[in-house]
């Protein structure tokens, strides 16, 4: 059989021209695995790394090899003076303290995991490297419920078991807000039928100001134009036959003269408390004709009639309470509120 020979005919990957400035740790490492992938024997180590050098990188490394050549040097020895000149000078407690005070802010699990990992490289903790960590990964977490979860595990499980559990949990959070959110849009999205809304063409008064209904506001006569949509309306004033956009609070319904309670309107509260004997078939809206029908019958002062002690058409019960006035019933009547006593202390 005969003997089967390989050639390298081409590199497996480039790499990157290394700049002052660069991180040396970084291109040192990403070095040794070009030359292992390329397979580079020793003696054209020095020639890849010189050529893999910037040419202010590669002034340096001459005047660090003054009075020799750096290819006159080992690749070991030139590696050893880059590192002395780019590896950046760290203080190992500096590292620590800033490791220490690490805390999850608005990374995911994972995203944290790599966050603390890659603190506690520059930290020479040692063989405790893998304690320091799983500690500062649990421990660092942003309270909730991954915290509250991880802290139900003994310390001895695995850092990676940890982790599991952990993106386990944050995983399920997510899925069930998710859940929540979807049905909190499906309920915004059913269309509640409002009872209290308009048709076209429909008799109603708005504000003029366009704002929300207050009692200083002045009201103007108007028809419904147009339906805009759930609330919202083109109203028509009548006077000048302007057009206004107006939301159903900044409408009232058209109830003639009066814009008032229903309960008060065209004085039925009063007229019923009165005997219908003093009204007459007309019911007399009168009243100073109520009073002097009402003295007629034999009652004695003025007034209007108790609702709780009715008379009949011989003898009438007058409430003397009551103060005699000049009041149409059609009117809202004021209320008189009588001030309470001073005390006597």
């Amino acid at each position: 059989m005969a003997n089967v020979t390989v050639i390298n005919t081409g590199n497996l990957a480039s790499l990157r021209t290394y700049n002052i400035g660069d991180d040396w740790e970084i291109f040192a490492e990403r070095l040794e695995q070009y030359l292992k992938a390329n397979k580079v024997e020793e003696e054209r180590k020095v020639s890849v790394l010189i050529t893999s050098l910037s040419e202010e990188a590669y002034k340096t490394l001459k005047n660090l090899c003054d009075p020799v050549k750096p290819y006159e040097k080992s690749y070991a020895d030139i590696v050893k003076l880059l590192d002395n000149q780019f590896k950046t000078k760290i203080s190992i407690f500096r590292r620590r303290v800033t490791f220490n005070l690490l805390r999850q802010g608005a990374e995911s699990i994972n995203e944290w995991f790599v966050k603390v990992k890659k603190a506690a490289a520059d930290c020479e903790f040692g063989t405790s490297l893998t304690e320091r960590v799983k500690d500062k990964f649990v421990v660092g977490l942003k309270p909730g419920r991954v915290l509250d979860r991880l802290r139900e595990e003994k310390p001895s499980r695995e850092l990676q078991e940890l982790l599991d559990i952990a993106v386990a949990k944050e995983a399920a959070i997510k899925e069930s807000r998710e859940v929540e959110v979807n049905k909190l849009n499906s309920f915004r999205g059913v269309k509640k039928t409002n009872p209290l809304t308009f048709s076209s063409k429909k008799d109603v008064k708005v504000r003029e100001d366009g704002q929300n209904k207050t009692h200083q506001e002045k009201q103007v006569e108007a028809t419904i134009d147009e339906v805009l949509g759930d609330r919202v309306y083109l109203c028509k004033t009548v006077n000048d036959s302007l057009i206004w956009k107006r939301h159903l609070n900044q409408i009232v319904k058209d109830r003639g003269d009066l814009d008032i309670n229903e309960d008060y309107a065209c004085g039925t509260q009063y007229q019923n408390q009165i005997p219908s004997t003093l009204l007459g078939n007309s019911r007399a809206n009168d009243f100073n004709t109520i009073s002097s029908n009402h003295s007629s019958a034999g009652s004695s002062g003025s007034g209007l009639v108790d609702n709780t002690n009715r008379v009949s058409s011989t003898s009438a019960s007058v409430n003397s309470n009551i103060p005699v006035t000049s009041l149409n019933v059609n009117e809202r009547p004021r209320r008189v509120i009588k001030p309470p006593d001073r005390l006597n202390l």
